[in-house]
């Protein structure tokens, strides 16, 4: 077995070292948060700048806490207890369009945030906008939690901050990733009836590495340091493609659909290695409430919304009491089936697999970082397509669907 970490002879019964080959490991960060000297730390590899756990070997004391911690090494999990399907949208427009959809985190985050002694863990942006942390945050912040990411958190000290809440019997909402929530309930070996999961479709995180490289040029180019990203922003009439809106400490402001940066270009081809290889998808989750995109929404339907939608998986009684508490939140909630989400975004059911290109762009960026990565992976025509204005390319657009139809 090719494995990603060092092993020394003494350490070669420690499976969490020896037994998780590097495409695999999610970077969860469990096996960090459990070792009790704390000699695990994760760092970036050279090529890509995905993090993965090292460990100080000659410190090691073989008590295989991280190896019980690991959700790929105990992956042992029930099925889901209910699975109630709903689609639809809240009717607060200003939360839709600062969400990544349907705007049902920030209702649900706000509702938990009601009731005494209760907190959210979610990602917020580092300050510099390179990368993003796992945070406990209330109610004054949950803007910074609010819309999609794509960078892998830092959970730092998270885990063990939310095991002292759960002990002094406070709540704790956590939001995360499948393999991040996997990695929590792990942690925490005692089923608390004070913690509530949320997890979500997920395609899985590029890495810091694009998201630093990416910043530095946009500063340099505007000259000036980013002060707010969103790169779910609602640019045209539906909120399906995304928009990058990028603002900067001297008032300018860049707005570009997502997918014609090079960072949504990198997220599209590049993904943690693991990510395509995910096991928690399906019926495989260890969250209460699953939320995600509505894609392939009918638009004749009562739940559609241009300017976002939601989908949201009920996995157990837990995830029905978090529906609950927002049953007076002004919304549009229609209950569908699992085949409807399922149908248009298989990533609720199975890993994403990589898209044609992937492979020459991982390449290419290993070689000569993202901008030039870009220009060798795509075509001139596609660089040209890039370079337009977005409303040029949609006319173009319009033009040729005319043409097509004559």
């Amino acid at each position: 077995m090719n494995s990603y970490f060092s092993i020394s002879s003494q350490l070669a019964n420690i499976p969490v070292f020896n037994e998780l080959e590097k495409f695999r490991c999610c970077g969860c960060e469990a096996c960090v948060s459990v070792c009790p000297i704390s000699i695990i730390t994760m760092e970036p590899d050279d090529r890509f700048g995905f993090r993965y756990p090292h460990m100080v070997e000659e410190k090691c004391t073989n008590c295989l806490l991280c190896a019980s911690a690991c959700p790929l090494l105990s992956p042992k999990t029930p099925p889901p207890e209910i699975k109630e399907c709903y689609g639809g949208y809240v009717h607060d427009e200003d939360i839709v369009l600062t969400s990544s959809s349907g705007g049902f985190f920030t209702v649900l985050a706000e509702a938990f945030l009601k009731q005494p002694d209760s907190h959210v863990a979610a990602v917020v942006w580092a300050d510099d906008f390179r990368s993003v942390n796992h945070t406990l945050n209330t109610t004054r912040n949950i803007e910074k939690m609010k819309g999609s990411k794509y960078i892998q958190s830092r959970k730092n000290t998270i885990y063990k901050e939310i095991k002292t809440l759960l002990d002094n019997n406070h709540r704790v909402m956590f939001v995360g990733c499948p393999c991040e929530t996997w990695a929590l309930r792990n942690i925490l070996s005692d089923d608390y009836d004070n913690l509530f999961c949320v997890d979500f479709i997920c395609m899985g995180p590029t890495t810091e590495k694009v998201m630093s490289e990416y910043a530095d040029k946009m500063e340099k180019r505007f000259k000036a340091k980013i002060s707010y990203l969103n790169l779910r922003h609602v640019g045209g009439k539906v909120w399906i493609p995304q928009w990058m809106d990028m603002r900067f400490s001297n008032g300018k402001r860049y707005l570009k659909s997502y997918y014609s940066t090079p960072l949504g270009i990198a997220f599209y081809f590049m993904q943690r290695p693991s990510c395509y290889h995910c096991k928690f998808s399906g019926d495989n989750r260890k969250a209460d409430l699953t939320l995600g995109d509505f894609h392939g929404a009918d638009a004749k339907r009562d739940y559609y919304n241009p300017k976002g939608i939601s989908v949201l998986i009920v996995n157990s009684n837990k995830g029905k009491q978090l529906m609950d508490s927002i049953s007076d939140v002004p919304k549009q909630l229609s209950v569908i089936s699992y085949e409807e989400i399922s149908g248009p975004n298989p990533r609720t059911i199975r890993p994403w697999k990589p898209y044609k290109g992937s492979e020459k762009f991982w390449e290419n960026y290993q070689k000569y970082g993202l901008f030039t990565a870009v220009r060798k992976t795509y075509s001139f025509r596609e660089r040209v397509s890039l370079a337009l204005p977005d409303g040029v390319n949609s006319a173009i657009s319009k033009v040729k669907r005319k043409i097509k139809s004559i």
